[in-house]
């Protein structure tokens, strides 16, 4: 099954994906987290409202995640293309909640953010709590998948041994537009590919990931709780411009348009502007 969040009327509200449009699941607030109310939401579809994609504003599919983590180098070839060392721990790092953003958002770069990349990724949402989760259980405690773009500024991430200010720009974590039920997607088989301009930039199987997902969050699990909510990008194949020849390496500009599809999820797109 595909949910979303979308706005209406100045109302945000979960939404069941459909062939026909968004069957409205009811009002989503921080007090009332969606999550929650997917499991209690029974919506009787013959009788439900249809209401056109069209008219309404998707949002990020997860609203208020209380964490927003990330795997960096999870793909071999873009640590080749990077030149970083590969480490034999999942390598993580945060995003603030500043960074959510949704489908179709624009980026405003500015006269200090000018090396700024793409990064096409699966996004692992949680869907319950848990501490100590052994790999072998690590599963139970996914909800689904979405899709994300870890938006880098790559001068500010390498400013200082901290990658926070190059990694937590203003929605530079956008996700959507749907968020799948793990049993939608075939991990194995599934592949991501991003497009910069219609020209295919990233291209690689998820299953080429070298921390698989129950290792991921079975490592991150021995540190921190995590919570229902929580989102955990897996990090980015090989393609994004750091990795190309400096002479080759033209950052994102204003008019770039930058989409990550991954099947069944859908496609994720992100507009780059130049602040007036």
């Amino acid at each position: 099954m595909k949910f979303c969040c979308f706005e209406q009327e100045n109302q945000k509200f979960l939404g069941l994906k459909t062939s026909d449009g968004l069957i409205k699941l009811g009002l989503v607030s921080r007090e009332n987290f969606w999550l929650g109310e997917i499991d209690r939401a029974n919506p009787d579809i013959e009788k439900a409202e249809i209401i056109p994609e069209r008219e309404v504003k998707l949002l990020p599919p997860v609203l208020y995640p209380p964490k927003i983590l990330c795997v960096g180098l999870n793909y071999a070839r873009h640590i080749e293309e990077t030149k970083l060392d590969k480490s034999r721990e999942p390598l993580f790092f945060a995003k603030l909640s500043n960074a959510l953003a949704g489908p179709s958002a624009e980026f405003i770069l500015n006269d200090f953010t000018y090396q700024v990349d793409y990064e096409g990724e699966l996004v692992v949402v949680i869907g319950k709590t848990g501490k100590n989760i052994p790999k072998k259980q690590a599963l139970d405690y996914v909800w689904g998948y979405t899709i994300g773009n870890d938006i880098t500024d790559r001068r500010l991430q390498f400013s200082s041994s901290q990658w926070l200010r190059g990694k937590s720009l203003d929605l530079s974590a956008p996700i959507g537009p749907y968020l799948v039920t793990k049993d939608e997607i075939d991990l194995k088989e599934a592949e991501i590919v991003t497009r910069r301009n219609q020209t295919v930039v990233q291209r690689a199987k998820l299953s080429e990931m070298l921390f698989a997902i129950p290792e991921i969050i079975s490592h991150i699990s021995q540190t921190m709780t995590l919570e229902e909510g929580d989102l955990i990008f897996t990090g980015s194949p090989s393609g994004s411009i750091i990795g190309m020849p400096e002479t080759n390496q033209k950052w994102l500009d204003d008019g770039d348009i930058v989409s990550v599809t991954i099947e069944p999820i859908g496609t994720l797109t992100t507009y780059f502007k130049k602040a007036i």
